[in-house]
């Protein structure tokens, strides 16, 4: 049986080409399992900041890899919301106008709020980084 995802959001709809759109879980959960670096936005204060950092989906969850005194990591721990963007560029698209050049590629844009967890235990990290 094949369920259809909720449709989207006006947060969360593609306006331009949306035929190139997918919102299924599968269809995003392997995009963030096919990366390595995430670009993580917050807004600190009234600046928004974008950092690349390492992660990995557990479940879904996505876990990153940072410094627990890091601005980002501590106002993720405090919930704030946040906006995680991984992107793979497949191709380049040559043409014989500039104009038409173009690039081929997979993106998932997830918005959520941050919780405080660290992995203490071994086994905790070594699933995250297995992930």
């Amino acid at each position: 049986m094949t369920t259809m995802p909720p449709p989207p959001s006006d947060r969360t709809r593609v306006r331009r080409l949306t035929d190139r759109a997918a919102y299924d879980e599968a269809t995003i959960h392997a995009i963030l399992d096919a990366g390595v670096v995430a670009h993580v936005g917050i807004v600190d204060g009234t600046t928004p900041v974008v950092i690349p950092m390492a992660y990995a989906r557990v479940g879904d969850a996505i876990v990153l890899h940072g410094s627990a005194k890091s601005r980002l990591v501590m106002q993720l721990g405090s919930g704030a919301e946040a906006c995680v963007t991984v992107t793979h560029l497949d191709g380049f698209v040559m043409a014989r106008s500039a104009f038409h050049h173009s690039v081929n590629y997979r993106s998932a844009v997830v918005y959520g709020r941050g919780v405080a967890r660290r992995l203490h235990e071994r086994s905790d990290a070594r699933r995250g980084l297995a992930s």
